[in-house]
C-alpha cells in the first residue's frame, strides 16, 4: 500500500497536516507491506484538469491580479519578504517513486520525504513562475498576520486567492534535506523556467 501524504505533516498542524498524518498513523499499525511518501510541493503540467497544480493556481491566483504580487513575511520587518524556502518537485518524478517502490522491498514500512533537486525562496518561485509565463509582476513586501485575518474572513469565496492554512503552511517553508534519486535509480527534474514552460498556455 503506497501512501501519498504531504511533506510537514503533523498532529498539532492545520486540518490538511492533520489529516494526512491520522492516515499515516492508520497504515502503520496496519498489517499491510507500507511505503508512505511525503512530497514537498508539486509542480508540473496538470494537462487541462480542473483542479491546476501548484504553479498554474499561483499564476491565476496571485499574479494574474491587478495588484503586485505578494511576497509574505512574519512580524514587522520587511526585510524578510518572501524568503523562506521551498523544494519543488516534478509529478512525473513523484509518480517514479511510486512506481519503483512497488518492486522495492527496502522500501517497505518505511517513510520518505520526497523533494526537488533545488530549494528556491518563495521571492525566487514568484520571479521564475513571472518567466515562464510571460508575465511583467510587480512585487510588494505583505505582513502575513493582517492578510489571515482577511483571509480567515473571505477565504470560503472562491475570489480569494488564498486560504488561512494556506498561508500557516506556506510560511512554514516546506523544504526536503535529504534526497533519494539514486537509491530510486530516478533522473531528478529540476525546477526551472524550461521545465515551467507550460504556463505559457
Amino acid at each position: 500500500f503506497i501512501l501519498m501524504s504531504a511533506n510537514g505533516v503533523k498532529s498539532n498542524g492545520t486540518e490538511y497536516q492533520r489529516t494526512k498524518w491520522k492516515a499515516e498513523q492508520i497504515l502503520k499499525k496496519s498489517d499491510l507491506n507500507w511505503t508512505i511518501f511525503r512530497p514537498s510541493l508539486i509542480f508540473g503540467d496538470p494537462g487541462g484538469h480542473n483542479r491546476p497544480e501548484f504553479c498554474t493556481q499561483l499564476r491565476n491566483d496571485m499574479l494574474s491580479l491587478p495588484i503586485p504580487a505578494p511576497l509574505f513575511f512574519p512580524g514587522i520587518s520587511f526585510f524578510n519578504a518572501g524568503l523562506f524556502s521551498l523544494s519543488p518537485m516534478h509529478v512525473s518524478n513523484v509518480a517514479d517513486f511510486f512506481v519503483k517502490s512497488i518492486d522495492m522491498e527496502n522500501s517497505y514500512k518505511k517513510t520518505f520525504n520526497l523533494g526537488g533537486p533545488d530549494t528556491f525562496s518563495w521571492k525566487e518561485i514568484i520571479h521564475m513562475i513571472a518567466l515562464a509565463s510571460n508575465k511583467l509582476t510587480w512585487k510588494i513586501p505583505a505582513p502575513v498576520l493582517p492578510i489571515k485575518i482577511l483571509a480567515s474572513i473571505l477565504e470560503s469565496f472562491e475570489w480569494f486567492p488564498i486560504t488561512k492554512d494556506q498561508l500557516t503552511m506556506l510560511m512554514e517553508g516546506n523544504i526536503v534535506s535529504e534526497q533519494y534519486f539514486n537509491e530510486f535509480k530516478i533522473n531528478a527534474i529540476p525546477f526551472s523556467i524550461e521545465n515551467l514552460s507550460y504556463l505559457k498556455k
